[in-house]
């Protein structure tokens, strides 16, 4: 965005030579847009699992054992990013004046959770619908006079699957997953709140390192210290 002779009133200006400052507002800009991408995520992720529970049983496929196992790995994916969020929330920090916010390491491993498995899910829902995601005839087709009762009758699978409502899912999966909007909603993913390896950054800051360390080294049998390079034991 570029200001070219724009008066800004001072109540609008944020920041004023005070560089100090700016980490801490790109540190709060990632925070929440991570949440929000979370948030929208778990949904996304529910939406998919619908969305291939739907396609396979239009496709009379719902009882095939691959299929079943590509949705139940979107179950789980589902599952552990709405987790996260929930986590993120229910562990969220107050601050000195009662502003709530979200825990930081549910927040930035959930999202990165989410933004780097997106595609294989999407994969998996391209696999179980098939080719006519984009090859389906379109609406317009089932709107003509001439062709509306064949499209209908060819596109239908057998009792209960009208060819319409067929042809409405695949064309609602092509939108969300692979058009336009779909290539977007990829991108999006990934960078909003900064690339995958920001949240990777912002994990390991605040995952308990020296917690896990401690652990080891009790499943070692060595919980009250470890051997320096002389094979003396040292605490820490």
């Amino acid at each position: 965005m570029i200001f070219d002779d724009v008066f800004v009133p001072n109540e609008r200006v944020l920041l004023d030579g005070q560089t100090e400052h700016a980490a801490v507002f790109a540190h709060s800009l990632g925070l929440w847009e991570r949440l929000g991408g979370l948030s929208d995520m778990a949904e996304q992720a529910d939406q998919l699992v619908g969305l291939a529970q739907l396609i396979a049983e239009a496709n009379g496929l719902a009882g095939v054992s691959h299929v079943r196992e590509k949705i139940s790995e979107m179950i789980i994916h589902a599952t552990l990013v709405r987790a996260a969020l929930e986590a993120a929330l229910g562990n969220c920090e107050i601050s000195a004046d009662g502003t709530a916010f979200p825990n930081e390491l549910f927040t930035n491993a959930g999202k990165y959770h989410a933004a780097a498995n997106y595609n294989m899910m999407v994969r998996h829902l391209h696999d179980i619908a098939g080719g006519s995601i984009l090859t389906a005839p379109a609406i317009s087709d089932l709107e003509n006079e001439s062709t509306g009762q064949l499209v209908r009758k060819y596109t239908s699978t057998g009792k209960g699957v009208d060819g319409e409502y067929r042809l409405r899912l695949f064309h609602a999966i092509r939108d969300l997953t692979a058009d336009a909007y779909g290539g977007w909603r990829q991108v999006t993913n990934v960078q909003a709140g900064g690339g995958l390896y920001a949240q990777r950054i912002v994990t390991r800051r605040h995952y308990d390192l020296n917690g896990a360390k401690r652990k080891a080294l009790a499943a070692a049998g060595i919980a009250d210290g470890h051997p320096d390079a002389n094979g003396n034991r040292r605490n820490g």
